[in-house]
């Protein structure tokens, strides 16, 4: 019991400060922090919540997965790391096209007022 009270407070205190350091830095978790969770033995369910919880820069590429998969990662972290990839990959793409729209908005507009 006192065990799993000691672990649970590590595991909030690595938590809130990865998140921390990510909101006042904008560093995004990157594989090498995975790692380094996976190392101190966080639970896969406090890895999970960083990676959610964070902005982030993987690399997902079949050799980065066996390096994961040999510090211990599991099916659910690397499934949680892809999935915040894709959210990432998805928020860069409706950014591009909402400039791109507002751009052409603003020219169209310029182009009216001109005739």
């Amino acid at each position: 019991m006192k065990k799993l009270l000691i672990s649970s407070i590590a595991s909030f205190v690595i938590l809130y400060s990865l998140s921390a350091s990510a909101q006042h830095n904008e560093r995004p978790l990157t594989n090498r922090d995975v790692v380094k969770l996976l190392r101190i033995k966080l639970p896969e369910t406090a890895i999970i919540a960083a990676i959610n919880s964070s902005s982030s820069h993987y690399t997902l590429t079949a050799k980065a997965r066996r390096a994961l998969r040999i510090a211990g990662a599991t099916q659910s972290i690397l499934d949680a790391m892809e999935e915040k990839e894709r959210e990432g990959f998805h928020r860069l793409v409706d950014s591009r096209i909402e400039r791109q729209c507002r751009s052409r908005s603003h020219n169209h507009s310029r182009t009216l007022l001109q005739t």
